[in-house]
């Protein structure tokens, strides 16, 4: 394979090349330390392996394939400028950087660490099947809206495109596809069978948000079903497309019939905005596309605890899955890891804890040391009081700082649980880590902890 070496240095030694994460059809993704910002990072190297070959560290278009080649290249600087344009949009990747260097480009960007979701479903209860897909279709189609919006198609939604991170959050990847919308230019586009639908089989028929609507769709018929969509330009001679309710049975109907929608090869009947189809597909009406479906604090209220509950178990599947994502060191080579330690800065953590009963207390920590939090201190309970608020519980969770990570580890054990600052309920037992800078809250916003390095 022609991929660089590990431990080599990239953009004047800024970028210290790890492992290859990834070989595609245009290049080759590797693990990398960034030295200014002490980060690992991604980046993807432009080496299409059937039209490039590689000199020393030069990437060259091969005898006959030149103007491939360089189509190939304007494609991939298509890419990082639609990432850049992009990459304020939760749960669509983040560029960071990009450059030339050796006869070839880079695009820099934040390194993932989990798995895509077909291979996390593998792990997953079979009860749990289809919250977990129901809440996939709800967060990309999310993030779709604001692609769409910003005149762009992705045109290569898939199972193996999405990825759960390790952190619980869910990433659309691989732009390499993407055009804009008055683009006509497709002939580059690589199908991928069973989320490709009709009109990218035609380069003539239009293109647009209905285009990545059928690939969400097939994602989730793929995913909760484990069957592939019959390849669309095979459908068209025979449409033996099955209701996915006729597959499983506890589909509810409202979900089956959207999928079936957004499945249809005609494209007068097909939905002609993510936002009409996540409307159907929730069975809710409006759909706001900055929070899906999740709720603020829960209303526990009885005549609304059936409807929490089911919408509690969706919200809380992307940390409860954390644990069984896959993890391997991303940069296993030593000089990146020396590196990473003589440079790393040796931050103080401290917690800055508010409560309307006891006002703003700050608590220092120390690296790897436990603290207990809640109401009541002593042998065996508590190491810092921060309320005498009856909700808090007398243990109601503990924090380390990792300094690793660069990260607060979080665990509840309350009864009235802790609550992230977006408002969804943390999984009692589970670690959680949380960013300088983020906040929680204990059983409701008059308790709350900010996680502070100085």
């Amino acid at each position: 394979m022609n991929n660089l070496e590990s431990s080599t240095s990239l953009h004047d030694g800024r970028y210290v090349i790890g492992d290859v994460l990834g070989v595609g059809g245009f290049g080759i993704t590797y693990a990398a330390f960034d030295t200014v910002s002490q980060s690992d990072v991604a980046i993807k190297e432009y080496m299409p392996s059937k039209l490039a070959e590689r000199n020393g560290f030069d990437v060259t278009a091969r005898s006959g394939s030149e103007r491939d080649f360089a189509d190939g290249y304007s494609r991939f600087s298509t890419e990082w400028e639609m990432l850049a344009v992009l990459s304020n949009i939760k749960s669509i990747v983040r560029v960071l950087d990009f450059f030339h260097e050796n006869s070839t480009s880079y695009i820099v960007m934040e390194l993932l660490t989990g798995e895509d979701v077909k291979s996390l479903l593998s792990k997953i209860p079979e009860k749990e099947i289809l919250p977990f897909c129901e809440m996939i279709v709800e967060k990309i189609g999310s993030a779709l809206i604001e692609v769409h919006n910003r005149g762009i198609i992705h045109l290569d939604v898939s199972p193996a495109n999405i990825f759960f991170q390790s952190d619980g959050s869910i990433t659309l990847i691989d732009f390499g596809s993407a055009v804009y919308v008055n683009n006509s230019d497709l002939d580059t586009v690589q199908l991928k069978h069973g989320f490709a639908p009709p009109e990218l089989y035609n380069i003539n028929s239009p293109k647009g948000p209905w285009t990545d609507i059928y690939a969400l769709a097939a994602t989730y018929y793929n995913l909760v079903s484990d069957t592939r969509v019959t390849p669309a330009h095979t459908r068209l001679k025979n449409d033996d497309l099955q209701p996915l309710s006729a597959l499983r049975q506890d589909v509810p109907k409202h979900i089956s019939d959207s999928i079936q929608r957004a499945l249809s090869l005609d494209l007068n009947y097909r939905y002609k905005s993510v936002l009409e189809f996540l409307n159907d597909f929730s069975n809710i009406a409006p759909y706001h596309p900055a929070y899906g479906r999740e709720d603020r604090f829960q209303d526990s209220s009885p005549k609304n605890a059936g409807q929490n509950q089911k919408k509690s178990l969706a919200d809380s599947l992307i940390t409860k899955f954390n644990k069984l994502i896959s993890r391997r060191p991303l940069i296993p080579i030593p000089f990146a890891q020396e590196l990473s330690a003589a440079t790393r800065q040796i931050a103080a953590p401290k917690l800055i804890a508010y409560s309307s009963r006891y006002g703003h207390m700050n608590i220092n920590m120390n690296p790897g040391v436990v603290y207990k939090i809640g109401r009541f201190s002593g042998s065996g309970f508590s190491d810092f009081v921060i309320s005498d608020d009856p909700r808090i519980s007398k243990i109601h969770l503990s924090i380390k700082y990792d300094p690793m990570s660069r990260a607060f580890v979080v665990t509840d054990f309350s009864a009235n649980g802790t609550f992230l600052d977006d408002g969804s309920r943390v999984i009692k037992g589970v670690e959680y880590k949380i960013l300088p800078n983020s906040v929680i809250h204990l059983a409701s916003r008059e308790c709350s902890i900010e996680f502070k390095l100085s």
